[in-house]
């Protein structure tokens, strides 16, 4: 959010009183120069600011609309775009005020208590969501209160009725019990690669041998890579935890090397794996043998733009759409996550296992992170 002009003391010459203008509303202040005045005028500026470049207003009068603005504006910068794209937290938290504001918009915020909650709530249930998701969802808006009284935008009273209702459980009647995610089949992802284009068989390959989150392979450029040594490393500058002040590195042992060297003749900062590849792979083989000369390309049927890197759900639908297609029972990018890291823990140990897949700890502890990278290259260097 832009900052704002700090509005001036100023003086009401005919009355000699001292005001400052706020949002086109003059509030006078008492006896212009007194020490008293100038105090006032510097408590309401600051009050002000503080509270997003808004006056503050009785908590009564606040609707729940305005404070999912207030809020969503907090978490745009908050949870900053990566890479210029949205986090996905951050779209998850539109996601869930769309759903608070398509019912209660336009009530008092003050008025949002428990049974709205348990409400907003059941719609999640009624979709079959899983327990995990819609606990998560609820903690999305006790958050928001729980901002907005720390705000003073409402009282705490109204944050503190909402914490009283309590998330579901498993077995307990209410929710979808959440399913574990198991590994992919080799089998099934061996089977679908002939069937994907060219750049999207490499993301897959990559994936597998380093054992990745899918967001760190696609959104690679040539200058992350350092290829000097026998095992190429790449630094993941923004990543699940980085905000933590955690490293994350990459190892790309022979296998993802080989797979690596044909897109390495990009500049430095380009993403290795772009879509237009695919598109031009695509159309080559559509404008290929069978055509007249003279004939045109194929129209183009949307405005769709590509763009110059791939996004993780274009990733998982392109896998899905093969699979359905060739009748290849269905595995996600992050399952392929979970086949690497049970190959891994299979060939060698949970602490490798946990230096190659960049956890904080076996158990969410720290480990040093040049022991980590010693053991991760020397996995790589064999398995890689």
């Amino acid at each position: 959010m832009t900052a704002k002009r700090t509005p001036s003391y100023r003086l009401h010459k005919p009355s000699g009183r001292a005001f400052v203008e706020i949002d086109g509303r003059r509030h006078y202040l008492g006896k212009h120069d007194l020490p008293a005045t100038e105090q006032a005028y510097h408590a309401l500026v600051g009050e002000w600011i503080a509270n997003g470049y808004r006056l503050p207003v009785p908590p009564e009068e606040i609707s729940l609309l305005e404070v999912c603005d207030a809020y969503l504006e907090h978490c745009e910068t908050y949870y900053a775009p990566v890479g210029g794209m949205p986090s996905s937290t951050l779209c998850e938290i539109r996601m869930v005020l769309r759903e608070v504001l398509a019912r209660y918009s336009i009530n008092p915020a003050t008025q949002f208590g428990p049974n709205a909650l348990r409400a907003v709530r059941k719609v999640w249930i009624d979709r079959d969501n899983a327990i995990s998701t819609i606990n998560a969802r609820v903690g999305i808006i006790k958050r928001m209160f729980k901002w907005a009284a720390s705000h003073e935008m409402l009282p705490e009273e109204t944050y503190r009725s909402l914490a009283t209702l309590d998330g579901l459980r498993r077995g307990r009647g209410q929710g979808k019990n959440p399913v574990k995610r198991k590994p992919a089949h080799l089998e099934d992802v061996e089977a679908t690669l002939p069937h994907l284009p060219h750049v999207l068989q490499a993301i897959v390959k990559v994936q597998l041998y380093t054992g990745a989150r899918p967001s760190e392979i696609l959104k690679l450029r040539r200058g992350d890579i350092d290829c000097t040594g026998e095992v190429w490393t790449a630094i993941i500058r923004e990543h699940k935890n980085s905000f933590r002040g955690k490293e994350r590195r990459l190892f790309f042992g022979p296998r993802a090397q080989s797979v690596l060297r044909t897109f390495l003749l990009r500049k430095d900062n380009e993403y290795l794996f772009s879509p237009t590849d695919a598109e031009k792979e695509r159309h080559s083989k559509a404008n290929g043998p069978g055509r007249r000369p003279d004939q045109k390309p194929n129209p183009k049927k949307t405005d769709r733009c590509i763009g110059d890197h791939y996004e993780a759900h274009g990733y998982a639908r392109a896998i899905s759409r093969v699979c359905d297609e060739h009748d290849i029972p269905k595995w996600t990018p992050y399952q392929l996550r979970h086949l690497a890291a049970t190959t891994i823990e299979a060939t060698s140990d949970m602490e490798t296992a946990k230096a190659i897949l960049g956890h904080a700890g076996l158990d969410i502890t720290q480990v040093y992170v040049h022991r980590d990278n010693k053991t991760a290259a020397a996995w790589a260097a064999t398995h890689g």
